[in-house]
């Protein structure tokens, strides 16, 4: 497997240097720009062997400017973007206004971090999680649908399996749910979420979810199982273990198959009995229902579907 390649955009020498060089050490191939018309030149010569971008908010305009954006950073994320439109991209400031970096909260594989409490140790984790983050399996969603027919329940395919539920789900809630993480520390990193979604849903299921079901649900936390039996009490704990006043109540549990639908759903329900806890399982067979909704575009069909789940947890 090829070292990731990534792309350091700073005018900092003393800083890029000695980042570079603990990055270079964990196995990153690393170039650099200094400035705004050196990186988008860079960028658009070398962007198809580019894996992820490192972009200082700070940074000088060199020979271009833009009069209507005064920090470059900000104008040469959305030139990237223009290029590379999928491009993870790891935004650094020491900036700690909020009408800058929330102009990146909705934007997909970009994280924020600030310059001063990012360590190259830590840098390197997140660069990581974001070149797995964008690395799709296939674009077409009928490959969606044929790569998860051909997967093999059990430990051999578990990763590709979570590899590919999360890029489904980001396919069919690409309206409403952002930032997908996978492998999510929590509770001082001692567990891990397997996928968690922010909730940014403006309508729809999400929103309905909160708004309407008085569902506490900013984060969507996912458990994803690749068995070849129906997961059980273990696996329903597991999940509502990841709730929390500040994380959310509101979870699904990913499997390939529920021969007993009777017994899971009665599960959840006992689950959401003793504590708000909201699960709802999605199996092989619910992920192609929605794959093949999304694929027509039927948003609002994706929603009834969704709401449905809900229902037959809460009416129960």
């Amino acid at each position: 497997m090829k070292p990731p390649s990534l792309f350091m955009i700073d005018d900092q020498f003393q800083w890029y240097s000695n980042y570079s060089d603990q990055l270079k050490s964990e196995g990153f191939q690393v170039s650099h720009a200094e400035d705004a018309t050196t990186a988008l030149v860079h960028f658009r010569e070398h962007y198809a062997s580019i894996d992820v971008v490192t972009l200082d908010l700070m940074l000088p305009w060199g020979e271009s400017h833009d009069p209507e954006q005064p920090l470059a950073g900000i104008s040469v994320f959305h030139q990237l973007r223009e290029i590379s439109p999928n491009i993870p991209v790891l935004v650094l400031s020491n900036l700690r206004r909020e009408e800058i970096l929330d102009q990146f909260v909705d934007a997909d594989c970009v994280r924020v971090a600030n310059k001063r409490e990012v360590n190259p140790i830590v840098m390197g984790k997140i660069l990581i999680d974001l070149i797995e983050s964008s690395s799709e399996p296939s674009s077409t969603p009928t490959s969606y649908t044929d790569q998860l027919e051909n997967l093999q329940p059990g430990t051999d395919d578990a990763s590709r399996y979570h590899n590919l539920v999360y890029h489904c789900l980001l396919y069919i809630f690409d309206d409403q749910l952002k930032n997908g993480r996978k492998e999510q520390t929590i509770q001082g990193d001692t567990k891990r979420v397997d996928i968690v979604f922010q909730n940014k849903a403006k309508s729809g299921f999400f929103f309905d979810l909160n708004f309407h079901h008085k569902v506490f649900c900013p984060f969507i936390m996912i458990e994803c199982k690749n068995y070849s039996v129906d997961p059980s009490n273990p696996e329903i704990d597991q999940l509502a273990g990841r709730f929390s006043d500040r994380r959310g109540n509101f979870g699904i549990l990913t499997c390939r198959n529920v021969e007993n639908k009777a017994r899971m759903l009665e599960r959840c329900v006992q689950a959401l009995s003793k504590r708000p806890e909201y699960i709802i399982v999605i199996s092989d067979d619910d992920l192609n229902v929605l794959l093949s909704l999304r694929t027509s575009d039927d948003r609002a069909a994706i929603n009834a579907y969704m709401d449905k789940l809900v229902q037959d947890l809460v009416m129960r």
